[in-house]
C-alpha cells in the first residue's frame, strides 16, 4: 500500500467491462479532474456525488492521489486507482459499490514503469511494457501510431490507459494478455 502517490496521466480510453463488472453500472459521462494530494476516501466520496450511487469504504482503504484527468469515466477513474492502490470493487446485495484491499502484486497490473518517450512506434513501447508487466501486450490495427508517454513509477495499466487515450484506442483482456485496439 502506498502512503502517497503522485500519478499524472491523461485518460479517455474506453475500457470494455464484462457483465459481472462492479463498475459497469456507473454513469458513462466524461469528466475532467485535477487533484493534487487528495485523500483516496475524499476522491471515492466524489465518485458518490457523481455517480448518485452509495459507495462504502473498508477501513484498509487509504492514501492520497495526484492525478490530472481529461474526459474519463468514473469507471476509467476507479480502474486506475484501484490499480494504482490495490483496490478491489464489488457490489452489495443493495447495489453499493464496496471497495476493498486487495494484496499487491508484483504482476501484472501492478507492475510500474519509468518511461519517457516522443514520438515512438506503439510496438516499441508496448515490448518495454510487456516484459515490464511480465505478460503479453500486443495491439491490433495500431500500426503506424506513434505515442508520446512520460511516466515515473507509474502503474502499467496507466500507462496503457494514457497511450489508448492517444491513439483512440480500447484496451481488452485476451486470455492472459492484454492487447490495444485501434
Amino acid at each position: 500500500m502506498f502512503d502517497k502517490l503522485t500519478l499524472f496521466a491523461v485518460l479517455s480510453a474506453a475500457v470494455s467491462p464484462s457483465a459481472d463488472d462492479p463498475l459497469a453500472s456507473l454513469p458513462k459521462e466524461r469528466i475532467d479532474l485535477e487533484l493534487a494530494d487528495a485523500p483516496v476516501r475524499d476522491v471515492m466520496k466524489l465518485v458518490q456525488d457523481i455517480s448518485g450511487q452509495p459507495v462504502t469504504l473498508d477501513d484498509c482503504v487509504e492514501g492520497t492521489l495526484s492525478l490530472k484527468l481529461d474526459a474519463v469515466t468514473l469507471r476509467s477513474l476507479l480502474v486506475v486507482i484501484g490499480d494504482t492502490l490495490s483496490l478491489t470493487y464489488a457490489r452489495s446485495e443493495d447495489g453499493a459499490l464496496l471497495v476493498g484491499c486487495d494484496e499487491p502484486r508484483p504482476d501484472r497490473k501492478h507492475a510500474r514503469v519509468d518511461m519517457a518517450v516522443v514520438a515512438v512506434p506503439l510496438s516499441d513501447v508496448l515490448g518495454t511494457l510487456s516484459d515490464a508487466a511480465d505478460m503479453p501486450i500486443t495491439a491490433s490495427g495500431c500500426e503506424d501510431v506513434l505515442v508520446d508517454v512520460s511516466t515515473s513509477n507509474a502503474p502499467v495499466s496507466a500507462v496503457l490507459h494514457t497511450i489508448a487515450s492517444q491513439a483512440s484506442a480500447t484496451v481488452e483482456r485476451d486470455g492472459n494478455a492484454l492487447q490495444i485496439r485501434c
